[in-house]
């Protein structure tokens, strides 16, 4: 009954709508799911047995990403994007904003394309963040659609469990290619990979970001939360949680490239 009446309560009877194709979805009633949410242009597909239902129910329902930042956000990037949600989450809210969204599973990202078409202001990159430009594996199960990790090639790698390859990218380079002198929200949840992420080179892109919001998955990969706390002791940054989310705010402002 909770879960019904959070999303009366941000959607009005809309909401009683959204769950009732949220349970059909979820339960395999129906193999699909298009659910119209209000400020989302299009109905948004979410697919049946998948994590697509607790990822949305984040979103939509628990609103993990209506963040107070105290200014509108120009320029968002939304890294482990899986099928665009949090993308439409912001897209709605800042319809101005440019919001670069990266997934490297296949799968994910077809449906991240269809997701985010009628958005002008969402670009998809099919790529994995990474802190250098290399390529990866990218390994998971077709149920578990939100926990597809990235790991290193090694030329011995047994291929059971592989996905496929993918190239990298980085903030910095993102940046360059989309002509930012610095980015607004960096958005993370790149299921362990930010440990190797916050390791090195991260001097050519923290400072440049005004609003860091990650999450951690220690339970995955040991040291994500050390790396990355090593890391950002080296700037001056606030520290604030929502929901499962780490956001950090940059007490100066921005550097400019």
């Amino acid at each position: 009954m909770r879960k019904i009446l959070q999303y009366l309560e941000n959607y009005g009877f809309g909401g009683l709508i959204i769950y009732l194709k949220l349970i059909s979805c979820k339960h395999g009633l129906i193999k699909k799911a298009k659910i119209k949410v209000p400020k989302i242009k299009k109905p948004i597909l979410v697919r049946n047995s998948t994590s697509d239902y607790p990822i949305f129910n984040q979103v939509f329902r628990d609103l993990e990403y209506d963040i107070n930042f105290g200014f509108e956000p120009k320029s968002i990037i939304d890294a482990g994007a899986n099928i665009g949600l949090t993308a439409l989450y912001f897209s709605g809210e800042y319809p101005n904003c440019k919001i670069i969204s990266i997934e490297p599973e296949s799968l994910n990202f077809e449906v991240l394309v269809e997701n985010t078409k009628a958005n002008a202001n969402i670009i998809p990159v099919k790529k994995a963040l990474s802190n250098k430009l290399e390529k990866l594996s990218v390994m998971g199960s077709d149920r578990e659609t939100s926990s597809f990790t990235t790991e290193k090639l090694e030329s011995n790698e047994d291929d059971k469990g592989r996905r496929n390859e993918v190239e990298t990218t980085t903030v910095s380079e993102l940046m360059r290619e989309n002509d930012l002198k610095s980015v607004d929200v960096v958005k993370i949840d790149i299921e362990g990979f930010e440990k190797e992420l916050f390791e090195s080179n991260h001097e050519d892109w923290v400072p440049y970001t005004k609003v860091l919001i990650i999450e951690l998955h220690d339970r995955m990969k040991k040291g994500c939360s050390k790396s990355l706390f090593e890391c950002m002791v080296k700037y001056d940054f606030e520290l604030d949680m929502r929901g499962e989310n780490l956001i950090f705010t940059n007490l100066n402002k921005p550097l400019q490239k």
